[in-house]
């Protein structure tokens, strides 16, 4: 998937793209929680922000276009 997207942001600059990986399983510290919703929404609206903004420096965040979630404890 890392490809596809590297090779569509190449020919599509304007694109905002932010993967976001899960690390697989069950249980406490892995795969989907209680907390992964707000995570995800918290995540999705900075990447949105920081896009209709553009870059300013007074912002207390930068855009990360890879999230891995692993071991949350």
């Amino acid at each position: 998937m890392k490809g596809i997207i590297n090779i569509v942001k190449t020919e599509h600059p304007n694109l905002s793209v932010q993967l976001y990986d899960l690390e697989y399983g069950v249980g406490a510290g892995s795969g989907i929680d209680c907390n992964t919703a707000t995570e995800l929404a918290t995540t999705l609206l900075r990447e949105h922000v920081l896009y209709e903004w553009g870059t300013n420096n007074d912002l207390l965040w930068t855009s990360e276009p890879e999230i891995s979630v692993s071991n949350r404890k």
